[in-house]
């Protein structure tokens, strides 16, 4: 999932950074918004090159090995998987509610010596239906070439000669949702969202919130995730909520959303009576999802629990 990171004025003048090419700074740069919170993402060039560089004749495979060698960032392998992960990364973003990586840290614990990988490969995390020759810089559009004949055209498979689509390959498309962030996909984490082009941007978004705030929750209120699960009915009672307040959210509105379901979260792991700590609950505990989402009247009293706390 994509995210809003911040960028310190010191960056510009870092010695490593500025003696980065001019591609390369903006890869760094452009990797903080695809990275999890711990700073790490599936090793994928065409994928990478994609996200950044949708438009751009650069050599993605040149820019990511010079970020390796001016040690920004580095690779690493676990189970067969390999993982790019930029250094350093948790120093230099502060994120209030951190979300746990879904990929596992490297072998020897902190990244400062990652065990050596091969040279970046053109083949390496290429994508199905894509071969190396897809990664190289395409030649510069001509004056008089036709940028887009129709919206049929350019989506076209194998009608589209030029503008850098190599042997009638569809190269310019859309990518899915499982390419741009396959730790993400909806097989593994949304077993029952019906992503059909009723979903709007909107619903995606707070379903989205709704998946992540779950997660937190599970971990705040040490709940086993291999016997509660986010539910349909649990999801709809937190997406129901989150649809009565979206108006009055700020911008960003996901990120608003996200810290006050963190912050309710936080209040019920606060609460003794919630969490059995109080003597007259005999360690009882009262903190299912339920009681912070069911009615409107209840999640209304746990945002005033809220203000109370930060008062």
């Amino acid at each position: 999932m994509p995210r809003i990171r911040t960028i310190k004025p010191e960056t510009w003048t870092d010695e490593k950074f500025v003696e980065l090419s001019f591609g390369a700074r903006l890869l760094f740069i452009g990797l903080w918004n695809f990275v999890d919170d711990q700073g790490r993402i599936l090793y994928s060039p065409l994928r990478l090159k994609m996200l950044i560089f949708p438009a751009d004749n650069v050599n993605i495979l040149e820019l990511l090995a010079e970020l390796e060698r001016g040690e920004m960032t580095y690779r690493y392998e676990v189970e067969g998987r390999a993982i790019l992960a930029v250094r350093n990364f948790t120093r230099h973003q502060k994120i209030q509610h951190p979300y746990k990586s879904l990929l596992p840290g490297p072998p020897n614990g902190n990244g400062s010596q990652p065990p050596p990988l091969p040279p970046h490969s053109l083949n390496e995390g290429v994508m199905d239906g894509h071969d190396a020759n897809d990664l190289a810089p395409s030649p510069p559009h001509s004056l008089n070439e036709p940028v887009m004949d129709g919206v049929d055209d350019f989506f076209a498979d194998g009608n589209r000669n030029g503008n850098g689509n190599r042997n009638g390959k569809d190269l310019i498309r859309p990518p899915t949702r499982a390419e741009l962030d396959p730790e993400d996909s909806a097989d593994t984490l949304l077993p029952d969202l019906d992503l059909k082009p009723k979903h709007n941007a909107k619903e995606l978004t707070i379903q989205r919130v709704t998946r992540n705030a779950f997660e937190y929750y599970v971990e705040k209120v040490t709940k086993n995730p291999k016997t509660y699960s986010l539910t349909t009915a649990r999801k709809e009672q937190a997406t129901t909520r989150l649809r009565e307040i979206w108006p009055k959210l700020r911008e960003p509105k996901e990120e608003s959303a996200q810290n006050i379901l963190h912050d309710v979260i936080d209040a019920l792991a606060a609460s003794d009576f919630h969490m059995g700590r109080e003597e007259k609950t005999n360690g009882k505990k009262y903190c299912d999802w339920e009681i912070i989402f069911r009615s409107q009247e209840q999640f209304e009293k746990w945002l005033q629990a809220v203000d109370e706390r930060a008062a």
